[in-house]
């Protein structure tokens, strides 16, 4: 009886119907080797071979990368080269000049007293050294009385004001150049200390945007609606339409199918009641393995697959029941694009839903190296209320509050919004569900 009870609970947790279509050559394959029971509807390929992300041409940009990467690393050594002989030149030049005053302090100590005591150096009026292109300012020292002055005689000059050297603007410029400087840093970490979960927020709604490692990077995006009962057989008919039409094993295909994919879309846009979109930057080595993880979660939503490639599949025979309504269709795309790609932006209405299908697969076709369309029901008896909808897709926004799972002031029961009443007792009282 457990065994039923499971079953059962399994077939009330899921929608009946799905398909799917395409191939992979990106991912060693990996992409067309989903055996016939994979639970969803799905559109998918690669438009490159080889065994890693990109195939055989994501080889010559490695290349590519790696020349450059190897490149720079000796424009780097050949700058630290010249550093190192600037700075070895500065320290000889500071060593000559040091060995030049040291022997010039050696013959004035050398000198008699009488003629040391006549020297700048020890009559109170040391003059520094001059900096390289400046003429020291000496200041003649007139007539004075004669003293005594280390065991002989000699004139005591009068000592006169030193010479200053005057600060141009350059030096100004830049001191407050530092102080600006000095004050944005300040200002950043200030702003960081009183919010220091700002930072995880972020990395929290945009998962995968600073990969740990470095090396070459993809870029997934998923993005997910929910089109309602007024487009959702026109959806459903334009997507089974597409099994087969493309070869998805080449670039120009693949494009093409998106491009199809998204003119459906943007017909769709004003019945589009729930949308959810993910973002994620991940190493090229894991790129394939992702990829199909998250297509494999959306496949896993409903059992029974009734389009995959050019093969049809029957669905159950059972009509639509009163509490499901209309139903809806939810429609998944899957992207895989070479190279770091800025996240998505924040989908809040039906209106910026038009530019996210602009960005979302890109304009570049050879960038564009896997995809994978996703949507059910298929089957017309299969439908899916908004109150199924919300237990199967959680994390899917709601655009309006015309649909939504609510539940019945008076006997309890759970249903979806967009009824009217509810399907159990007729009342039209609800609570949020």
């Amino acid at each position: 009886m457990w065994v039923i009870a499971l079953l059962l609970a399994r077939s009330a947790a899921a929608q009946h119907t799905g398909g799917s279509f395409g191939g992979s050559r990106g991912f060693g394959g990996g992409g067309s080797s989903h055996s016939s029971s994979s639970s969803s509807s799905s559109s998918s390929g690669s438009s490159r071979s080889g065994s890693s992300w990109g195939g055989s041409s994501s080889r010559s940009s490695d290349d590519h990368e790696a020349r450059q990467r190897r490149e720079a690393r000796e424009a780097e050594e050949r700058a630290a080269q010249e550093r190192r002989r600037r700075q070895e030149e500065a320290e000889r030049a500071r060593q000559e000049q040091l060995r030049f005053e040291r022997e010039r302090l050696a013959a004035e100590l050398a000198l008699p007293p009488s003629e040391r005591a006549l020297s700048n150096r020890f009559l109170g009026s040391f003059v520094y050294p001059p900096l390289a292109g400046h003429a020291p300012a000496v200041t003649p020292a007139p007539e004075g009385r004669r003293v005594a002055w280390w065991g002989g005689e000699a004139t005591l000059p009068t000592v006169g004001p030193r010479t200053r050297r005057r600060v141009g603007a350059g030096m100004y410029a830049y001191g407050l150049a530092a102080l600006l400087v000095l004050a944005y840093v300040l200002r950043r970490a200030w702003r960081r200390w009183q919010q220091p979960d700002a930072y995880a927020r972020r990395s929290a709604a945009f998962p995968g945007t600073a990969p740990s490692e470095d090396g070459p990077r993809a870029t997934l995006r998923v993005l997910t609606v929910a089109i309602d009962w007024t487009r959702r057989a026109a959806v459903q008919k334009a997507l089974a339409a597409q099994a087969g039409r493309h070869d998805l094993s080449t670039a120009q295909g693949m494009f093409a199918s998106w491009v199809d994919v998204r003119a459906i879309l943007r017909e769709s846009r004003r019945a589009i009641r729930y949308v959810g979109w993910q973002h994620e930057l991940v190493p090229v080595s894991d790129a394939g393995r992702r990829f199909e993880a998250l297509a494999d979660d959306l496949r896993g939503r409903y059992v029974l697959e009734t389009v995959r490639e050019a093969v049809r599949t029957a669905g159950p025979t059972a009509g639509p029941r009163r509490e499901e309504g209309g139903g809806l269709v939810v429609v998944s795309v899957v992207v895989g694009i070479d190279g770091a790609r800025k996240p998505l932006p924040g989908v809040q209405s039906a209106e910026t839903l038009k530019q996210v299908l602009g960005s979302l697969g890109g304009t570049d076709a050879e960038a564009l190296v896997a995809l994978r369309t996703v949507w059910s029901p298929t089957d017309e008896g299969d439908r899916l209320s908004s109150a199924e909808l919300e237990a199967l897709y959680p994390t899917l926004h709601r655009l309006d509050d015309g649909v939504g799972r609510v539940v019945c002031a008076h006997c309890r029961a759970v249903w979806a919004r967009e009824l009217g009443c509810c399907p159990s007792c007729g009342a039209t009282a609800a609570s949020p569900g």
